[in-house]
C-alpha cells in the first residue's frame, strides 16, 4: 500500500486549521469561474452552492459542506475537508482544469510616488549630472501547480505556488513586489505603453525552476528515504536468489540452464526494485495568475574628475518598496556603492581594482588584478601580456627583447651572457654546464651549434669555423690540421695512416712509392728534385748537402754521418773500400789524388803529406820512397824554396813529384835534412826538418 505524507498545513490565526490558504485561494477562483455561491454558515464552516451545469464534476451534488479545521469537521461528519489528497480537492482541480487554468487580474496598486532625481546607491569618485525617465506597464505571471512525488512506497502530494515572474525580463520580482500579487483589485490603470514579452524559452525555465526551489527539500528527503529502503530489499533479493541458486547448483550443476535461468531472473528483480525506487516527480498546473505591474525606468549620466563618463540604467517597481534594481554588472548583485570604470561603464566599487600605473578604477573585464612581478593590480591599458612567459605585467615591468622587438616582462628578459644585449627567454637559447663557458643565456645573434657536440647550442666566442665548410665548432671538440692549423669538422679532417696525425682533406697527400694508397699529410711527403716522385719519410729523405728531398734510390747512407744520407752530388766515395762519405768525410790522396776517408788516410813521417793506406809503407809515402837526386829544379819549384827556406844552402838534394806536389829532400850533413812539399797549386809549401833529435815543422 502506498503511503500518503501530508505537508504540515498553515493554520489560520485563533484557529486550529488544517486546509491550506492556497487551497482556500482555489476554491474562490473557482466559485468566480463557475457562478457557484459560497457562504460562511458556521466558525470553519462553509457551504459550497453549485449549478446545475457544473455538478457532474462533484458526483452529482449541487451542495457541498467544507470544514475548514478539525473542530468544525467533529462538529459536523458529513462536512468534507477540502486538503491536499481529498476527493473533493481532486475534483475542484479538475473542475478548475476545465474552466481554464489563467486568471487576469487588474494592475498591482502602485504604492510609490517620489520622482527620484538620483540613484539611491553611493557613487564614488564621479557626479551625478542628469537623468531620463520613462514608465512602462508589465505584465507579472505566477504559476500555481499540483506535485505529486513518488519514490518507492512513499508519495507525497502538495500544491504549490511557484514565484512571480515579470513576463518582460524572465526574472523573478523583488518580495516587496510579489507579496502584492494577491492584493484585491485597483480601479487604477495606468496609460502607459506596455513592455514587451519576453519568449517561452526563457519564461518557462524560469518558472520550472520556481518549483522546483518550492519543493527540493522535499525531493531530497524521499530520495534518502528511498535509497535507505532500496539499499535494504536489494539484500533481501540477494539473500533469497543466493539461497535459491545454491539449491540448484546442488540439484544441477554448475552452468546448467536452471542456474542461468536463476541468474537471470535475479537480476531481473534487481533491476525492477532499482526502478521502483526512482523519485519521480508529477506536476499538473492548476492556475496562472496574472497581474500588471508600472515600472519607472532611468538613466544617469555619471563623471568622473578625468572626464570619463558612464551611463547607469536602473529600473524600479511602483508597487513595494520602490528601491531601484541596479545590478553591478561584475557580480550581479547589489552594489554598496557605484563608481566609473576608466572602460567607460558604471561598476560597483567592490568589483573594481585601483591601478597601480594610471592610479583609475577598472573592473575585471578591463584590467587584471594583479602583476606578475610585484602583485599590484594593472588596467588593460597598462597592463600586456608577457609574450615569454604569457604572464601578464604592468608598463613599469616592462622591457623589450633585442632579438624580436617585443614587449615582456622584466623578469623574461635576460643579458645575453656573450654581447650583453637584452633578450626574452623565448629568444634566448640556453647552453648546458658542460660548454666550455659553462651554463648562460645567448640571444640569436651569439648562438651557433656545435657540430661535434650534436648539434648543441654554444656562443661565437667558444666555438670557430671549419676551415672547409664553415660549420662551428666549440672549443671542446676543436682539431685542427697540422698543416694550416684551422679547425675542421668531422666531415673534413681525419688522422694520416702512419703518423696518426689529424689533417683536413685539403692537405691529404700520398705516396708514390706505396702499393696502397696510405694517407699522409702533405708536410709528410716531399717531391724527389730528380725524379719528381712524391715519397713519404720511408721512402725519401732530405740530402745531407743541400738539404733538398731525393727518393732513396737517388741517395746514399753516410759512413761518417750514419743518421744521413746525401745525393750523388753532395757524397764521395772512398777509393779504398768503396764507402760512402760526406764531401768532409773524404779528402784526396797527396800521391795519387783518390778520395780517401779518415780510417784509410795516414801522415808520412818525411814529408807530411796525407796518403791512404795504398800509397804509404813503414811510414813513407810512394813519393818519399822515390826520391833520387837532382841537379836542377824547376823555377816555380826554386822560388818556392828560397821563400820557404831562405839562405839554405844543403850539399845534396833529392827531388820526387807525384800528382798533387812537388818533394824536395835537402841534406844539411850530420843526419840533418829539410823537407820542403811544394803543391802544384801554387799553395804555400811545407817544410819539415829531420834530424837525429827528431823532426820539426818549420
Amino acid at each position: 500500500m502506498s503511503e500518503v505524507l501530508l505537508e504540515p498545513m498553515e493554520e489560520p490565526k485563533g484557529s486550529a486549521g488544517v486546509v491550506e490558504r492556497r487551497v482556500r485561494d482555489l476554491l474562490e477562483q473557482y466559485v468566480r469561474l463557475a457562478g457557484a455561491g459560497l457562504e460562511e454558515v458556521g466558525p470553519g464552516l462553509l457551504r459550497l452552492t453549485l449549478p446545475a451545469t457544473e455538478a457532474h464534476a462533484f458526483g452529482g451534488r449541487t451542495k457541498h459542506l467544507l470544514a475548514l479545521d478539525i473542530d468544525a469537521a467533529q462538529a459536523h461528519p458529513e462536512a468534507e475537508l477540502p486538503v491536499t489528497g481529498s476527493v473533493f480537492l481532486e475534483r475542484l482541480v479538475a473542475a478548475l482544469r476545465r474552466h481554464g487554468g489563467r486568471r487576469v487580474a487588474g494592475p498591482l496598486p502602485i504604492t510609490v510616488c517620489d520622482d527620484a532625481a538620483a540613484p539611491d546607491v553611493p557613487v564614488v569618485d564621479a557626479t551625478v549630472e542628469r537623468s531620463e525617465q520613462t514608465r512602462e506597464l508589465r505584465r507579472c505571471i505566477r504559476v500555481t501547480a499540483k506535485v505529486s512525488i513518488a519514490a518507492g512506497a512513499a508519495l507525497h502530494e502538495e500544491v504549490v505556488v511557484g514565484d512571480p515572474i515579470d513576463v518582460a525580463t524572465g526574472l523573478e520580482l523583488p518580495e516587496d513586489v510579489a507579496a502584492q500579487m494577491d492584493a484585491p483589485e485597483t480601479d487604477e490603470h495606468p496609460d502607459e505603453r506596455p513592455a514587451s514579452v519576453s519568449g517561452a524559452d526563457r519564461l518557462a525555465p524560469a518558472l520550472i525552476a520556481g518549483l522546483e526551489a518550492k519543493v527540493a527539500p522535499r525531493v531530497e528527503a524521499l530520495n534518502a528515504q528511498a535509497e535507505r529502503e532500496l539499499k535494504a530489499e536489494l539484500a533481501r533479493i540477494d539473500r533469497y536468489y543466493a539461497a535459491v541458486k545454491t539449491e540448484v547448483l546442488a540439484a544441477s550443476g554448475p552452468g546448467s540452464a536452471a542456474v542461468q535461468t536463476v541468474e537471470r531472473e535475479h537480476e531481473k528483480r534487481r533491476t525492477e526494485e532499482t526502478r521502483r525506487h526512482e523519485v519521480r516527480i508529477d506536476v499538473v498546473p492548476l492556475q496562472v495568475l496574472e497581474r500588471a505591474v508600472l515600472v519607472e525606468r532611468a538613466t544617469w549620466q555619471l563623471v568622473t574628475a578625468t572626464g570619463r563618463t558612464a551611463a547607469l540604467n536602473a529600473e524600479r517597481f511602483l508597487t513595494g518598496k520602490g528601491a531601484w534594481g541596479i545590478r553591478c554588472p561584475g557580480c550581479r548583485g547589489q552594489p554598496e556603492h557605484l563608481t566609473v570604470c576608466r572602460a567607460g561603464h558604471a561598476i560597483g566599487v567592490e568589483c573594481t581594482l585601483l591601478c597601480s600605473v594610471c592610479n583609475e578604477r577598472f573592473c575585471t573585464e578591463h584590467g587584471h588584478s594583479s602583476c606578475a612581478i610585484d602583485g599590484a593590480p594593472v588596467c588593460s591599458e597598462d597592463g600586456s601580456e608577457c609574450w615569454s612567459c604569457d604572464r601578464v605585467h604592468c608598463s613599469a615591468h616592462q622591457a623589450v627583447c633585442s632579438d624580436g622587438g617585443h614587449t615582456a616582462c622584466v623578469e623574461c628578459i635576460a643579458a645575453c651572457g656573450s654581447c650583453g644585449r637584452g633578450v626574452c627567454r623565448k629568444h634566448a637559447v640556453a647552453t648546458v654546464d658542460s660548454a666550455p663557458r659553462g651554463e648562460r643565456l645567448l640571444c640569436t645573434q651569439c648562438v651557433v651549434y656545435c657540430e661535434g657536440g650534436r648539434s648543441e647550442p654554444v656562443g661565437r666566442d667558444e666555438a670557430e669555423q671549419c676551415g672547409t665548410c664553415g660549420t662551428w665548432i666549440c672549443e671542446q671538440h676543436q682539431v685542427r690540421c697540422v698543416a694550416d692549423g684551422q679547425p675542421h669538422c668531422s666531415k673534413h679532417i681525419r688522422r694520416a695512416d702512419l703518423s696518426r696525425r689529424f689533417i683536413c682533406n685539403e692537405h691529404v697527400a700520398a705516396c708514390g712509392h706505396e702499393a696502397t694508397e696510405v694517407v699522409f699529410a702533405t708536410d709528410e711527403v716531399h717531391t724527389c728534385v730528380e725524379c719528381g716522385l712524391a715519397g713519404c719519410e720511408r721512402h725519401a729523405a732530405a740530402c745531407h748537402g743541400d738539404g733538398r728531398w731525393h727518393c732513396w734510390s737517388h741517395l746514399a747512407v753516410l759512413n761518417d754521418l750514419p743518421a744521413a744520407a746525401a745525393c750523388a752530388q753532395h757524397r764521395t766515395t772512398c777509393h779504398i773500400d768503396g764507402r760512402t762519405f760526406s764531401i768532409e768525410g773524404t779528402a784526396p790522396c797527396d800521391v795519387c789524388s783518390g778520395a780517401t776517408c779518415r780510417t784509410h788516410a795516414h801522415s808520412c813521417e818525411w814529408c807530411g803529406g796525407r796518403c791512404c793506406t795504398k800509397d804509404i809503407q813503414n811510414g813513407r809515402c810512394t813519393t818519399c820512397r822515390s826520391l833520387a837526386p837532382v841537379e836542377d829544379l824547376p823555377d816555380d819549384v826554386i822560388a818556392a824554396l828560397a821563400r820557404a827556406t831562405p839562405g839554405t844552402r844543403g850539399k845534396q838534394r833529392f827531388s820526387a813529384r807525384d800528382a798533387s806536389r812537388f818533394i824536395v829532400q835537402i841534406d844539411l850533413g850530420w843526419t840533418r835534412h829539410l823537407v820542403v812539399t811544394v803543391p802544384h797549386s801554387g799553395a804555400r809549401p811545407r817544410v819539415l826538418r829531420h834530424s837525429m833529435f827528431g823532426s820539426k815543422a818549420l
